[in-house]
C-alpha cells in the first residue's frame, strides 16, 4: 500500500482522556475497554464530542513491557475530572499524517512510512504518536473498511 503524507497545523484540543498500559498482545481488548470507560463519562456529564477519537501512544509496542497510551475524545470546552477519566489540552502544532485503510493490525507499515518521510524531508519527530479513529470499528462492515490517520507532530 502506499502512503500519502502531508504536513498540517493542527489546533490545541480540549479533550476528554482516560490512561492505560498495555503490552502489544493485549492492547486492543484494553483499548476497548478505555474507550467505553471514557465515552460513558463523556455521555454521563453530558460532554459532545467534538472530533473522531483518537490513542497517544507513548513508547515502542512490545510484548514484554507494557507502554503508556492515553484514550480520548475532543470535546468543546475543558472536561472536568471524574474517577479516572480527565480533562487536558492536547497540544497542537505541526504534524506530519497519513491515512491507513484496513486492520488496525496492519497499520504497522504506516508508521514506517510515515517515519520515512519524516527522516527523508529533514524534520525530526517532535512528540509521541497519534491515532485518529475516523471510522468507528462498530460501525463499518468489516475491520478492512477501518480508517485511521496517524499524525507525528514535527519539528
Amino acid at each position: 500500500m502506499i502512503y500519502d503524507v502531508t504536513v498540517k497545523d493542527v489546533p490545541t484540543i480540549h479533550a476528554a482522556v482516560v490512561r492505560r498500559q498495555a503490552t502489544i498482545d493485549i492492547i486492543g481488548p484494553v483499548i476497548r475497554g478505555g474507550f467505553a470507560v471514557l465515552m460513558s463519562a463523556v455521555h454521563k456529564l453530558g460532554a459532545v464530542p467534538a472530533g473522531p477519537p483518537f490513542l497517544i501512544t507513548f513508547g515502542e509496542p512490545s510484548t514484554e513491557h507494557p507502554m503508556d497510551l492515553e484514550l480520548g475524545v475532543p470535546v468543546a470546552a475543558p472536561f472536568p475530572d471524574t474517577g479516572d477519566v480527565f480533562g487536558r489540552e492536547v497540544d497542537g502544532g505541526a504534524m506530519a499524517t497519513t491515512v491507513h485503510h484496513g486492520t488496525y493490525a496492519g497499520i504497522g507499515p504506516a508508521y514506517a512510512a510515515l517515519t520515512r518521510w519524516i527522516a527523508e524531508h529533514g524534520h525530526t519527530i517532535a512528540g509521541p504518536p497519534r491515532e485518529i479513529y475516523v471510522t468507528d470499528p462498530g460501525s463499518v462492515p468489516t475491520p478492512a473498511d477501518n480508517v485511521t490517520e496517524i499524525w507525528f507532530p514535527i519539528a
